[in-house]
C-alpha cells in the first residue's frame, strides 16, 4: 500500500502499519492549515469464537476507502457475521506431525466460549470521537461503548463510538461475573473439576445515541483456554474425552440460582499410534523419506495419501477437511514451525487463499499437478479437519485436528552436480550436456547427464560358460552355459521405473520377454534385469533392446 492523492484535491492518505491485523490511515490536509489529523481504523481479523467480533461489508468499505483516500489496498478479507444472539462453543485443537520415525504430538488447546447478546457494526466504523454519516460510514455513529473490547485488539474500547447495524442484549447470562463461571461436571477424565479461571470479555454499549431513545445493551462473553505442550500428549488424551460437560454461569434471572449449560464433546481424530498392537489414528501412507522429509518428485503427478479418517470420527455432512502445503520457518529443519506467510500450495493469489477445501472429509488422498513444485524446495503438508458437532442449535463442538508432514522436492534428474545454466536444463526432457540423449535416459541407463562423453552403453548378448553358483537372488542359481542379455537398473528410483527387455526378428515388431517365454528365462532384481537362454544353442536370429519408463 502506497500513499497517494485522493480524488478530492483537499487531502492525501498516509497509510500506517499496526500489529494484530490492523490497517490504519491518517487523513492529513494538504495545505497545512493547522488542522488535526483524523484517524480511521478498519479491522481485518476476528476472534477464534464465531460471532465474538462481527464485521460486515468489509470488501465494500475497503473499496470505498480506497476510492475516497486514494490508497491502493493490497489486502482485504471478507468477514462472516455470526447472527445467533446466543452461542456456546467448545473447541479442542490437536496438532500432529509425521516424520520418518513416526507421528508425534505438537501440542494443542482446549477452549470454551459462551456469548449471550451480539453487536454487529459497520467494518472500520469505530473511532474515539463522535462521527456523523460519512461515505465510508453511511449511518454515522449510533453506539457508544462504556465497557469491553469491541474490536478484539486486546485493548478496552471504553469511550469509543461505532456504527451499530444490529444489536441484541444478554437475556440469560449475567455479564462481568467471571468468578461465578465453572465446569462442574464432566465424564471420567483427568480434567480437574470444578474448573474455574474463565476470562470475562463482556461488553456494554449504549445504542440509538442519535435519538432520544438511548438504551443500554450488555453483552455477556466468557472464555477459557487450556494449553498443552508437545510433552503433554498423555494429559491431552486423558483430559479431552467424549461425553457431556456441564457448566455453571451467573444468571440474569436470579442472583442465587446459576444457569446450567451442557455441551457434548465427540470422539476426535488422533495422531497415529499403536495401542495394544492395534493401529489407530491418522497417518500419511506410501511415503518415502529422505531424512525426516517425505520426498516429492516435481516431474510426476504426486498423490499424497493418508488413512484413519473414518466414519467413526467424521460426520461427512457437517465436518470439513482442508489441504495445503506451507513453507517452513526454517526450510532446512523438518521440525520447524509452518510459516505464517503465503502457502506454497495453493500458489495462486487471492486475499483468502490459504488452503483447498476437499470434496469430502472422508477422502484419503490429494493429487498435485506435475511441474508445480520447485526442485530443492521444502515445506510441510497441512491436512486440517474442522469438526462441527451440535448439541443444540446454539451449543456446539467446533474442534480442529491438524496433521502435518514435512516434504522435500527432489528431482531425480538433478543428481549431485548443481544446476547448469538455469533450471530448464535440469528437467527430464532436456539434454543438459548436448550429447543427443535426454536427462531421463541418461539417468535411467546410468550415464552422466553433465558429461557429453558419458552416454548410455547398450548391453550386448554374451555367452556365459561357467559352473553354477549361488546367486544373490534368494533361492536361485546363476545360469551357466547360456546366452545372456543384461541391463543395469537404477536402484530404488523415484519415480518408480519399469525396465523391460524386448526381442525382434526384424527391428520393426518388438515383443516383450516375460517369465513365460519358452526360449528365455527372465530375472528381474532391484539393480538388474536380464534374460538367459534356456538352451545353449540359440534358435533363430534376432535383436534385443532395453526399454524403461516411469510408472
Amino acid at each position: 500500500m502506497t500513499a497517494g492523492r485522493s480524488r478530492s484535491p483537499e487531502f492525501f492518505a498516509i497509510p500506517l502499519r499496526f500489529p494484530k491485523g490492523f490497517l490504519k490511515c491518517r487523513l492529513q490536509p494538504i495545505h497545512g492549515n493547522g488542522e488535526k489529523w483524523e484517524e480511521l481504523e478498519f479491522q481485518l481479523v476476528r476472534s477464534q469464537f464465531s460471532g465474538e467480533i462481527a464485521h460486515v461489508n468489509v470488501t465494500k468499505n475497503l473499496s470505498l476507502i480506497a476510492a475516497t483516500l486514494g490508497a491502493g489496498l493490497t489486502y482485504s478479507q471478507a468477514q462472516e457475521v455470526e447472527a445467533r444472539p446466543f452461542l456456546f462453543q467448545a473447541r479442542s485443537v490437536g496438532n500432529y506431525r509425521q516424520i520418518s520415525t513416526g507421528t508425534f504430538f505438537e501440542g494443542g488447546t482446549f477452549s470454551i466460549g459462551a456469548r449471550d447478546g451480539l453487536v454487529v457494526y459497520e467494518a472500520g466504523c469505530i473511532a474515539p470521537v463522535y462521527f456523523p454519516p460519512l461515505p465510508i460510514c453511511p449511518i454515522g455513529a449510533t453506539g457508544f461503548v462504556t465497557a469491553g473490547d469491541i474490536d478484539g485488539d486486546g485493548l478496552e474500547d471504553n469511550g469509543s463510538y461505532l456504527s451499530v447495524l444490529s444489536i441484541a442484549r444478554a437475556a440469560i447470562l449475567r455479564p462481568f461475573q467471571q468468578e461465578r463461571v465453572a465446569l462442574v461436571a464432566a465424564p471420567p477424565s483427568l480434567l480437574p473439576r470444578p474448573l474455574g479461571g474463565f476470562v470475562n470479555d463482556s461488553r456494554s454499549v449504549f445504542y440509538n445515541i442519535m435519538t432520544t431513545a438511548i438504551s443500554q445493551y450488555d453483552i455477556s462473553i466468557y472464555t477459557y483456554d487450556r494449553t498443552y505442550m508437545p510433552a503433554d500428549r498423555k494429559t491431552f488424551d486423558g483430559e479431552i474425552v467424549p461425553g457431556s460437560y456441564r457448566f455453571s454461569f451467573p444468571s440474569i434471572a436470579s442472583t442465587s440460582i446459576p444457569v446450567a449449560l451442557s455441551i457434548n464433546l465427540f470422539p476426535q481424530l488422533d495422531g497415529f499410534r499403536k495401542i495394544n498392537s492395534q493401529n489407530q489414528g491418522l497417518r500419511f501412507t506410501n511415503v518415502r523419506f529422505d531424512g525426516d522429509f517425505a520426498v516429492l518428485n516435481p516431474n510426476v503427478i504426486n498423490t499424497i495419501t493418508w488413512e484413519g479418517n473414518t466414519i467413526s470420527f467424521i460426520a461427512p455432512q457437517a465436518d470439513r477437511a482442508y489441504f495445503s502445503i506451507k513453507a517452513l520457518v526454517d526450510p532446512n529443519d523438518p521440525l520447524s514451525d509452518p510459516s505464517p506467510g503465503p502457502p506454497i500450495f495453493p500458489n495462486f493469489t487471492g486475499p483468502t487463499v490459504t488452503r483447498v477445501l476437499l470434496s469430502n472429509p472422508l477422502v484419503q488422498s490429494y493429487t498435485l499437478a506435475p511441474n508445480f513444485l520447485i526442485p530443492g524446495e521444502t515445506g510441510i503438508v497441512d491436512l486440517e479437519f474442522e469438526i462441527l458437532r451440535p448439541t443444540t442449535a446454539v451449543i456446539e463442538d467446533r474442534s480442529i485436528r491438524r496433521f502435518r508432514m514435512p516434504v522435500m522436492v527432489l528431482d531425480p534428474f538433478i543428481m549431485p552436480p548443481p544446476p547448469i545454466n538455469g533450471a530448464t536444463v535440469n528437467i527430464a526432457s532436456a539434454d543438459t550436456d548436448g550429447d543427443g540423449v535426454n536427462n531421463f535416459a541418461e539417468w535411467a541407463f546410468r550415464s552422466d547427464r553433465t558429461n557429453a562423453a558419458s552416454m548410455p552403453v547398450a548391453p550386448s548378448l554374451i555367452f556365459v560358460n561357467q559352473a553354477p553358483a549361488t546367486s544373490e537372488i534368494i533361492g536361485t542359481e546363476e545360469d551357466s552355459n547360456c546366452w545372456e542379455y543384461k541391463q543395469v537398473k537404477v536402484s530404488n528410483p523415484e519415480p518408480k521405473l519399469e525396465y523391460t527387455i524386448e526381442r525382434s526378428a526384424d527391428m520393426v515388431t518388438w515383443t516383450k520377454i516375460t517369465a513365460t517365454d519358452p526360449n528365455w528365462k527372465l530375472t528381474d532384481t532391484n539393480s538388474m534385469i536380464k534374460v538367459s537362454s534356456r538352451d545353449p544353442e540359440l534358435k533363430g536370429g534376432g535383436f534385443f533392446r532395453s526399454t524403461v519408463k516411469a510408472k
